[in-house]
């Protein structure tokens, strides 16, 4: 051994010294190796997430528009049954409602002279021109008139 060991005694009531290097107040704080290390761990993270979380939202927004889409044909398949109804036979239409939405109504006769089908579609087109909604929706529309006509037209024979 190097030389004469040094033993302290501590008298009753005393406490032991601590080092006077470092404060009370440095022993408790985290050091910068600590945050540093916390902070690339938190980044690492959020790069793994950033990807899924987009994946969501556009999956959130293509649902959205989804239903968007069967709202918008099921009134213009009520607006064009209603008219239908009337008697009045609608036109083939498609409107251009702006923002990319793109509404076609289509009546076409069936194989009953009284009934017409009626067909709404509806579709939305998105960035870089992807459709990321399209509904189609038809419904086959009872019309009276056209009976009467019908069965007038029989009795003239």
């Amino acid at each position: 051994m190097n030389g004469p060991r040094r033993v302290q005694t501590h008298l009753r009531g005393e406490t032991p010294r601590r080092s006077p290097r470092l404060s009370a107040a440095a022993r408790e704080g985290l050091t910068l190796l600590e945050i540093v290390v916390a902070t690339i761990i938190l980044v690492g993270a959020l790069a793994v997430l950033m990807p899924q979380l987009e994946l969501a939202r556009l999956a959130s927004l293509r649902a959205t528009r989804e239903a968007d889409a069967v709202n918008r044909a099921v009134s213009r398949l009520n607006e064009t049954v209603a008219l239908a109804s009337t008697g009045s036979v609608p036109e083939d239409l498609e409107i251009d409602a702006g923002g990319g939405w793109i509404e076609t109504v289509t009546v076409s006769a069936t194989e009953y002279e009284s009934l017409l089908r009626v067909t709404a579609r509806v579709t939305h087109t998105g960035e870089a021109d992807t459709v990321d909604a399209d509904v189609s929706l038809s419904r086959e529309v009872f019309v009276q008139a056209i009976l009467d006509e019908v069965l007038a037209s029989e009795t003239t024979l």
